[in-house]
């Protein structure tokens, strides 16, 4: 075999190696990552909270909010008992997913119940991922060492509620007999 012989060889290996590689990187990639308009966890991880302005507001029925509108603007107020926007953001200011909750007074919103925990993250009934904050109370016994985790995990958990950033800080839950 003369040298060239083995240099287009070389460059034939080359080529079907990046080839396969490229199918390799878009067969995994659609497997993996889903389209756009999917809505898993990750899509589903809470960086927003709203207050939407309204304490006496009898119902939290909002028709103007749907996805795809820009994200309104309107911190949680620490004193608000106003239906709250919570819900996912994208990098161009634009609602991905979201639910609307019951600000309680105490500058937290009253959220669906948590189902699973992770390390950083807890998992709400309704899909939604909210980050653990610390600590987090549990609002159905005395004891200052529970741990909310235990009630999650066994099921006892009712509720949960976000801070003004949109991390877990508290839980409801009914206590066994």
């Amino acid at each position: 075999m003369t040298r060239w012989q083995s240099v287009y060889r070389w460059i034939g290996a080359a080529l079907a190696v990046a080839v396969l590689a490229l199918v390799w990187y878009v067969t995994l990639g659609r497997s993996l990552g889903g389209s756009a308009s999917s809505s898993g966890a990750a899509q589903r991880r809470v960086n927003v909270v709203v207050d939407l302005g309204d304490d006496d507001a009898r119902s939290c029925e909002h028709p103007e909010i749907a996805r795809g509108i820009p994200v309104p603007v309107g911190a949680l107020r620490a004193d608000s008992t106003a239906c709250v926007l919570v819900g996912t953001g994208d990098d161009a200011g634009t609602l991905r997913w979201f639910f609307i909750g019951r600000a309680d007074g105490n500058g937290r919103v009253r959220v669906p119940r948590p189902v699973s925990v992770g390390h950083t993250s807890v998992a709400l009934s309704n899909g939604a991922v909210v980050p653990i904050g610390t600590p987090v109370s549990v609002r159905c016994t005395a004891d200052p060492n529970a741990r909310f985790e235990t009630f999650v995990a066994d099921g006892s958990a009712t509720a949960g509620y976000l801070d003004m950033s949109g991390a877990l800080v508290a839980i409801d839950c009914e206590l066994s007999q």
